[in-house]
């Protein structure tokens, strides 16, 4: 900008007398760049330490000591496998994630797809244990309408096909497509198990969901499922460790 200001004064000297004199030109010249340069060098100087914030945030996260620390303050809540429950995985496996979730839920049926890759990659370590959000007392209510079925098919199924059969739901979140696999038209009376995966919702005060319980605590602060991830086999053998204790 200021060979461009040099170049102009040189060429049409009549004119950049008439208007302002040289030393003008290049003081605005100045001025016109500290302007802009100073949001961008403040720009620069944010994001710098923005990215030296996420570090320090992704090492803190990918601690399982942290975590474990931060988990167990958290308030129990009861986890007891029931008859006939909605558990996929080992059952003797040392980690029980319980997810509470809706039924037509989108962030939900991401869970899901989580879960069924934590089952993929880490056998033995974990077991699912679905709790599913419904009105035991509006029995129009479509969330139960959903419950109640699922829950009639689970009742004589366990491993692969009870797990297939909750991914479907989460893929479709449509009850006539699902129907079209899935029997709907079972007798089966499952009224008490509506009635507790709606007390136990209630009991355990969940404002949202999917909300991740891990052996029976709530995940700390901002955890999410991707985060424990990186130090599950760690966190088995911690859980471990405790249990012989």
């Amino acid at each position: 900008m200021q060979a461009v200001t040099a170049s102009f004064i040189i060429n049409t000297p009549l004119i950049v007398t008439a208007f302002a004199t040289p030393l003008i030109l290049f003081a605005a010249t100045f001025i016109v760049l500290v302007i802009s340069l100073l949001p961008v060098k403040q720009l620069i100087k944010t994001n710098h330490a923005n990215l030296q914030k996420l570090a320090e945030l992704k090492r803190w996260k990918t601690d399982a000591f942290i975590f474990y620390a931060l988990w167990q303050q958290e308030p129990p809540a009861d986890t007891t496998i029931w008859q006939n429950d909605l558990v996929i995985g080992d059952l003797a496996a040392p980690i029980l994630i319980t997810v509470a979730c809706n039924p037509y839920c989108g962030p939900c049926a991401s869970a899901h797809v989580q879960l069924d890759q934590l089952l993929q990659r880490f056998p033995g370590k974990i077991k699912i244990q679905m709790r599913l959000l419904c009105n035991a007392i509006d029995k129009s209510d479509r969330r139960t309408t959903a419950v109640k079925a699922i829950l009639q098919n689970a009742v004589y199924k366990n491993g692969s096909d009870l797990q297939e059969m909750l991914t479907d739901w989460f893929e479709f979140m449509d009850f006539e497509k699902w129907s079209i696999k899935w029997n709907t038209n079972s007798d089966n009376d499952v009224d008490e198990m509506i009635s507790m995966h709606h007390h136990w919702m209630e009991t355990n005060n969940i404002a949202f969901t999917p909300t991740v319980f891990l052996n029976g605590r709530k995940l700390p602060g901002r955890y999410n499922l991707k985060d424990i991830e990186m130090f599950l086999p760690q966190l088995a053998e911690m859980l471990l460790e405790e249990t012989v204790k």
